[in-house]
C-alpha cells in the first residue's frame, strides 16, 4: 500500500510539473499577438529565404527575448528553381568569424553570389557578402514574439516563385503569413489566401488541428 501511495504521489507531482510547463495560451491569441508586434515591418530581405535551425542561447531580460542564432540561410534561385545553402555568421561576429563563414562557401555558392552582387573581385565579393548577411540578420532579429510564447523560435519560409509573401512558422500547427502583394501569386496560393483567416489585407494565419 505504501508503494502504491508513493507511486500515486510521484504521478501527481509529475502531472503538476508537466501542466506548469505547458504554455497558457491558445493558438489564435498567439497569431494575433504576433501580428500586432510585427505588422509595421515589411521584411524586405526575407522573401526568398528559408531560415531555420535557430536555437536558444542567451536570454535578454531587457528585450524579453532569447538571443537566437543560426548557421546558414537557404536562398531561392529563380534561375535553377532550387534553394542555395549559404553559410552565415551570427550577430555581433568579428572579422575573423565573418571570414571563416565566407570560406565555408563552395565555389558554386561563390559563383552564385558573384552573379547576385555583380562582384568583380574576391575582396569585393566578401564585402558584399558581409553586407548582405548583416542586412538579413537585422531584419530577422527584428521579428518580435509575445512574452508568453515559450518557444520564441520562428522559422522563415519564402519562395518567390510562389509569390511575394513570407511564412512565419510559430510551431508545428501554427503559421502566420505576411503577403506583400497578390500580383504573381500561384493559383494554389491565390486560392489559399482567398480562403484563409486574416487580420488585415497583408496578414493571414493558419492553425491546423
Amino acid at each position: 500500500m505504501k508503494a502504491v501511495g508513493i507511486l500515486s504521489l510521484c504521478f501527481l507531482a509529475l502531472t503538476i510539473n508537466i501542466n506548469c510547463e505547458q504554455p497558457h495560451y491558445n493558438q489564435s491569441e498567439l497569431c494575433y499577438q504576433f501580428y500586432k508586434l510585427n505588422k509595421t515591418n515589411e521584411f524586405r530581405e526575407l522573401y526568398d529565404l528559408n531560415i531555420g535551425g535557430r536555437y536558444k542561447s542567451e536570454y535578454d531580460k531587457n528585450a524579453n527575448q532569447y538571443d537566437l542564432s543560426f548557421n546558414y540561410i537557404e536562398e531561392y534561385d529563380l534561375k535553377t528553381k532550387q534553394y542555395i545553402t549559404i553559410p552565415v555568421f551570427n550577430r555581433g561576429a568579428n572579422d575573423t568569424t565573418k571570414k571563416v563563414a565566407f570560406k565555408k562557401c563552395s565555389d558554386d555558392i561563390k559563383d552564385y553570389l558573384k552573379d547576385k552582387f555583380k562582384s568583380t573581385s574576391d575582396p569585393d565579393l566578401f564585402l558584399s557578402y558581409v553586407n548582405y548577411v548583416e542586412r538579413v540578420l537585422i531584419e530577422y532579429y527584428s521579428i518580435r514574439t509575445p512574452s508568453f510564447y515559450n518557444n520564441k523560435s520562428v522559422a522563415i519560409e519564402g519562395n518567390p516563385s510562389s509569390g511575394q509573401f513570407i511564412t512565419f512558422k510559430l510551431n508545428d500547427k501554427t503559421k502566420c503569413f505576411y503577403l506583400k502583394d497578390r500580383i504573381g501569386l500561384s493559383a494554389y496560393w491565390l486560392n489559399f489566401f482567398n480562403n484563409s483567416k486574416k487580420f488585415s489585407d497583408n496578414w493571414y494565419y493558419e492553425i491546423r488541428p
